[in-house]
């Protein structure tokens, strides 16, 4: 079952069901809270139900330097791939959320990238995502 609480100027929902996360998310109207509760709860109640939360909390950017920090320093090649990481994160695409990371956005990414360098970097650097 949701709860709906006023917070501030904003409404936010709490639904805990047994066997899933609790999920919360703030809305503007009550309306907007009502509509998101029922969906995820029809969705939960279908089993179809996946949270999205976490990708929602973190940026492509956040992942990459994560990547970087864990796994770059067992790689022999570290050292040039880190600096070919580095210059992705400085892009838009780095910004969204995993969330929001579309095939949609990932072929703008491309396109912008192919006019500034040679096919073959734009490869290297969607291999990693």
């Amino acid at each position: 079952m949701a709860a709906i609480q006023r917070r501030k100027d904003r409404w936010q929902v709490r639904i805990r069901r047994r066997g899933f996360l609790v999920e919360v998310k703030t809305f503007n109207t009550r309306q907007d809270a009502e509509q998101w509760a029922r969906s995820v709860e029809t969705d939960m109640d279908r089993g179809s139900f996946l949270s999205r939360s976490e990708a929602e909390a973190n940026t492509l950017e956040h992942l990459i330097e994560r990547y970087i920090t864990d796994v770059m320093p067992t790689l022999r090649s570290g050292s040039d791939e880190i600096s070919r990481l580095r210059a992705t994160c400085r892009t838009r695409l780095a910004k969204l959320s995993m969330a929001a990371l579309t095939p949609k956005a990932v072929a703008a990414y491309r396109d912008e990238r192919l006019k500034q360098v040679k096919p073959a970097t734009v490869i290297r650097e969607l291999a990693y995502l």
